[in-house]
């Protein structure tokens, strides 16, 4: 049987399938959803630099900005679904994250308006 383990506690065998476990809402896994639970059809573009983050070039600080507001909050999933950041609300309308001591990996990230009307989601890299 050929397996795969993931951070020591995630085994995978051939033909089994992953349930990924996750907090609060679920991070984007590339696939498009649409929810009519009250959230904007207006666009809610936020960018993340760099992307990938290359850690051993010193690129470490990522910055998530485009439309985003004071007041919003941004988390960040690893994956399997393990907040790494909850920026809380925002205090300026661009946030930095120091990535030095995050280990290389996918990541997701999910950010709210402020009111709750707006959320945009992506992914992004980080390579030691």
């Amino acid at each position: 049987t050929k397996t795969i383990t993931v951070d020591g506690n995630i085994t995978w065998a051939q033909n089994q399938g992953i349930n990924l476990a996750y907090e609060e809402a679920a991070p984007d896994l590339g696939a498009y959803e649409f929810d009519e639970g009250g959230v904007s059809e207006e666009e809610y573009l936020v960018e993340v630099f760099p992307n990938p983050c290359r850690v051993y070039r010193g690129e470490n600080i990522i910055t998530f900005s485009g439309d985003l507001s004071i007041g919003d909050n941004i988390k960040v999933y690893d994956m399997i679904g393990r907040i790494v950041l909850d920026s809380g609300n925002l205090l300026e309308a661009t946030y930095q994250w120091g990535v030095s001591d995050i280990v290389s990996g996918m990541y997701f990230f999910v950010v709210k308006s402020s009111d709750g009307q707006r959320q945009a989601s992506g992914k992004f890299v980080v390579i030691r």
